[in-house]
């Protein structure tokens, strides 16, 4: 059986036209040579040159709020605009927020596997695989048609941690195997970020320890360029970020001044609703409900018919927030 593995696998790299890096090929990344176990070999997919790139890691939860994702996104969005390879982990959640963000600007993104290269995990994930494989680089210390494994994705987060210049942790709760990847990052000198999260959050309390002991805090892309001394890319970003921050302020302003215009709905119940809802933040319908001081399916009956109004915006989760 096993034999019948190793000739699959060979037909597999020719097929794909995967690298094989063995430990002394000039190839091999010298950041895993300070792992204490560098991982023999390695098998490709991609452009290898994204390996010489300054690179960050950005990991976290599987299972992500929408602040969670949004923040990946924005992170690794911002930082791949200036060159900087953004390393993950290809699970669901954080890590596919910022390959996904990495990829929205062109930029360079490594997805370092816990199974053989060709072998998408989860298998939801299969198009942001190809993604991957054809615009960044896919990475794995297993042979070709390995299947996901617990232990697999343990062992991989080292590669993340030393292939890293810094690691940047998004959302977490406290028992995180993103957090193993920090641990491997302390381990070897890297810089350790977090996005801070709601208090009581249970998906944000990892990473929000983090941020109590010690690590740097990250709220904006320059944040994370300024700790692998890109400082200049960093000014430029918050300079960017300044500019278009006053745009959107006036576009918002604009808004609300045409919305004050318009007139209430006529149903009190619905006028009620208008009124407790938020311009900028998605709220619960329950909180809503509270706000309007109506029960709770009386307040989703009114926003689903304010919603195709025109008057009221769905966020995820039966939030809601003002348009008009």
């Amino acid at each position: 059986a096993a034999e019948g593995w190793v000739e699959r696998a060979l037909d597999t790299i020719e097929e794909l036209d995967l690298a094989v890096i063995p430990r002394w090929d000039e190839r091999y990344p010298e950041r895993l040579l300070q792992l204490h176990d560098p991982p023999l070999v390695l098998f490709a997919r991609g452009r290898l040159a994204l390996l010489e790139n300054t690179t960050v890691a950005i990991v976290g939860t599987r299972r992500a709020t929408q602040h969670g994702l949004d923040a990946a996104h924005l992170m690794a969005s911002g930082v791949a605009r200036f060159g900087v390879t953004v390393v993950s982990g290809m699970a669901l959640g954080i890590d596919t927020a910022a390959h996904r963000g990495a990829l929205s600007v062109h930029g360079g993104t490594v997805g370092v596997l816990g199974a053989g290269v060709d072998v998408p995990y989860p298998p939801s994930g299969e198009a942001l695989h190809e993604q991957v494989a054809r615009h960044g680089l896919l990475l794995s210390e297993f042979l070709p048609g390995t299947p996901p494994d617990r232990s697999n994705f343990v062992r991989r987060n080292r590669i993340i941690a030393a292939l890293a210049q810094a690691v940047l942790v998004v959302e977490a709760p406290a028992k995180s195997g993103a957090l193993t990847t920090v641990e491997h990052a302390l381990d070897l000198n890297r810089e350790v970020l977090a996005v801070p999260g709601p208090i009581g959050r249970e998906s944000c309390e990892g990473s929000n320890r983090l941020l109590r002991d010690g690590a740097a805090v990250a709220l904006e892309p320059a944040d994370v360029l300024d700790q692998i001394g890109m400082g200049a890319a960093g000014a430029r970003l918050r300079a960017m970020r300044a500019g278009s921050a006053s745009r959107v302020l006036g576009s918002r302003e604009a808004r609300r001044d045409a919305a004050r215009q318009r007139t209430p709905p006529a149903d009190p119940v619905h006028a009620a609703l208008w009124n407790a809802l938020d311009w900028e933040e998605p709220l619960h319908v329950d909180v809503i409900a509270a706000r309007a001081r109506v029960e709770a399916p009386v307040a989703a009956a009114g926003l689903l018919e304010l919603e195709i109004e025109g008057r009221v915006a769905r966020g995820g989760g039966m939030t809601f927030r003002r348009i008009g």
